[in-house]
């Protein structure tokens, strides 16, 4: 049997972890754990949820990166503490998060259009 959340139940979550990344980022690090990017979110990080799913505000992009492939990410507080993470693959391969390329080259710009995140409706 598993558990299954009602949207208000859904909400909540999905508000609670949005207001833990106000002001965060997004750390975008290769399989061996290098920094490749950091993606600023914004003092309000996330618009209000709908059915359990938040959708980021503007995030800055990083016009900066260091040179690597990109294999995961992470979201952090703006105290840099973990919130949580996933993949990223390019565009069409089923990551988390998916980017048109995956290996930067120092100084180049890495930048996302949108981010949401969806609080299941069972576990």
């Amino acid at each position: 049997m598993s558990i299954t959340l009602q949207n208000n139940a859904r909400n909540a979550a999905a508000t609670a972890v949005g207001t833990l990344l106000n002001g965060g980022k997004l750390v975008f690090l290769t399989s061996g754990d290098a920094v490749v990017a950091v993606l600023e979110f914004a003092g309000t990080a996330f618009g209000a949820p709908d059915e359990g799913v938040i959708t980021a505000n503007a995030i800055m992009a990083d016009d900066d990166t260091s040179a690597g492939t990109v294999a995961r990410y992470e979201a952090r507080t703006s105290a840099d503490a973990l919130v949580l993470g996933g993949t990223v693959t390019t565009v069409g391969n089923g990551g988390d998060v998916e980017l048109t390329s995956l290996t930067f080259a120092e100084g180049e710009t890495l930048e996302i259009t949108g981010y949401t995140l969806t609080m299941p409706a069972t576990a």
